[in-house]
């Protein structure tokens, strides 16, 4: 999905820039080659903090496509932060997903001066500790099987009891089968 894009968003930004010229300084460019680096980083950790939710849900995908969206509408591709309702302007300027997208444009577009720029990068550090905390949190966590609930055994049988000397009683259950199910 990302390289059709690419393939349709570079003609696209090329037409467009022949005919607005638009105007970067090399100093803006440059300042907001941290920010990307950073946006990147956290944007790869927030999805991946949403995806660690596999482990303990069927619905990990719509997840990650709420987190996108969320990253659409408050990050500023559909709007910017800035043009955002006056009561969501904060909530959209503390979240992190302006740090991912609008951020990193608005530094390039030379939108910001050298105190907005520093505050920014310093928002998104501070974010993607929060983000990598969680992460590491989550993958710490040991994973629920069979939708959230442990398997009850019997302890009737030798599939139930761990007493086959393939299985300890401590280890996690498999799914039991028609074929290995006895009891």
């Amino acid at each position: 999905m990302r390289l059709w894009h690419l393939i349709l968003g570079l003609p696209l930004l090329a037409g467009v820039g022949l005919f607005v010229a638009p105007d970067f300084r090399a100093a803006d460019v440059a300042a907001a080659l941290p920010a990307l680096l950073l946006a990147a980083l956290l944007r790869f950790l927030f999805t991946y903090l949403l995806a660690l939710s596999a482990f303990w849900t069927e619905r990990a995908h719509g997840l990650v496509g709420f987190g996108d969206t969320l990253i659409f509408l408050l990050g500023g591709e559909a709007a910017p932060v800035a043009l955002l309702p006056g009561p969501l302007q904060p909530l959209g300027a503390a979240l992190p997903f302006r740090a991912m997208l609008g951020f990193p444009a608005e530094v390039a577009a030379g939108q910001l001066d050298g105190a907005g720029v520093l505050a920014g990068y310093g928002w998104q550090i501070v974010w993607i500790g929060i983000v990598a905390r969680g992460g590491a949190g989550l993958a710490g966590r040991r994973p629920a099987l069979y939708g959230g609930r442990r398997v009850a055994r019997c302890g009737c049988c030798a599939c139930c009891s761990g007493s086959s000397p393939s299985r300890s009683s401590a280890s996690w259950p498999t799914a039991p089968t028609s074929s290995s199910r006895r009891c």
